[in-house]
């Protein structure tokens, strides 16, 4: 099983992560939100798995350039449709590895033995494990923060 990454090449964030995957010699694939939007169902997933506040990039510029009513939309009315609308306004990356989902990365957040934080242990760590010990299949924890 290959673990997919969504984002934008250009986001600092998604160049980090590509970057750490590589180096670490784990095997994913790269989907452009930009030119590929994932489609509703699959937005609806994430935003119900991970919630609006964590899918929604407040600091990108199209945040900054959405109206009010845009913006009130995505924070508590139809988050899918306005990042369906905004594609770059989906926090990046989004990784996905069988059904353990995470969004953004941070090399402080990966512990691969005796973690800090066991409630962030992700996927990242996961893809890990499963590349130096063989396990960490797919299923359970995952997600966020």
């Amino acid at each position: 099983m290959t673990a997919n990454m969504y984002g934008i090449p250009t986001c600092d964030t998604v160049r980090k992560a590509r970057k750490w995957l590589t180096e670490n010699g784990i095997d994913y694939a790269f989907i452009h939100v930009r030119e590929n939007t994932p489609p509703k169902s699959q937005i609806e997933h994430w935003v119900a798995s991970l919630g609006a506040a964590k899918m929604v990039n407040k600091r990108s510029t199209t945040w900054k350039n959405l109206s009010d009513t845009d913006r009130a939309e995505a924070e508590s009315g139809d988050t899918t449709a306005v990042l369906l609308a905004n594609p770059t306004l989906i926090k990046r990356p989004v990784l996905e590895y069988g059904d353990v989902l995470d969004v953004g990365f941070s090399l402080s957040l990966i512990h691969i033995s005796e973690p800090t934080r066991p409630e962030r242990i992700g996927v990242y760590v996961l893809l890990v494990k499963k590349k130096r010990w063989g396990g960490g299949g797919g299923g359970g924890g995952g997600g966020g923060g």
